[in-house]
Parts: C-alpha cells; structure tokens; sequence
C-alpha cells in the first residue's frame, strides 16, 4: 500500500476511528480481489466468449 495514502489516511481520520478505517480499507480491497480476477478470466473479445479458457503463455513457434 501506497505509504503518502495511509499517512493522509491516518491524520485525517480521528484516534478512536483508526481501527476501523484500517479494517473497511483491508476488507474492501480483500472484497474486490475475486470480481477483478474473475473479470480478467473473461474473454476480450465477444466472438471469443464459450471457447473454453484461453492460454496463459502464447508461444512463438507452433
């Protein structure tokens, strides 16, 4: 995590919110992990959609 955001984060939130602001910003970024990995599993292109997974390495040579 980015040290100048947590510093802001930090002096602007009041001494007894700390806690919980540390926790909403670790569950909310923890929350989103899956849905951003499921929408990079997804194909670009629309033609490509029902064609099983796509490769993970594309070879130079056949």
């Amino acid at each position: 995590m980015n040290v100048t955001i947590m510093a802001v984060r930090q002096a602007v939130t009041p001494d007894a919110m700390q806690g919980r602001a540390a926790a909403t910003i670790t569950f909310v970024g923890m929350g989103l992990t899956p849905l951003a990995r499921l929408g990079r599993a997804l194909p670009d292109d629309p033609e490509q959609a029902g064609r099983g997974p796509r490769p993970a390495v594309y070879p130079d040579t056949p």
